[in-house]
């Protein structure tokens, strides 16, 4: 018989809608990326949060992040 153990890893991905005045383009922020703007690891988000998350579908930390601006620079390699 074999056991096996799942464990799981939270990892962020957070959606940005990031445009100027010519074109509007959708990011995908994976983990490393997203934690630097969360300023938290998703492990401790959602542990301090979880009740609140469940009631609202978000933690205050995400829900803030709605609606501000952030400035983001993009490189393109050939």
């Amino acid at each position: 018989m074999v056991l096996c153990s799942v464990n799981v890893c939270l990892r962020y991905k957070i959606v940005v809608l990031a445009g100027d005045e010519t074109e509007a383009l959708n990011f995908v922020l994976l983990d490393r990326p997203a934690s630097r703007i969360v300023e938290q690891t998703t492990t401790k988000l959602i542990s301090d949060n979880l009740q609140v998350a469940l009631a609202s579908g978000y933690p205050a930390k995400i829900r803030d992040m709605i609606g501000k601006e952030y400035t983001f620079d993009v490189e393109i390699k050939k």
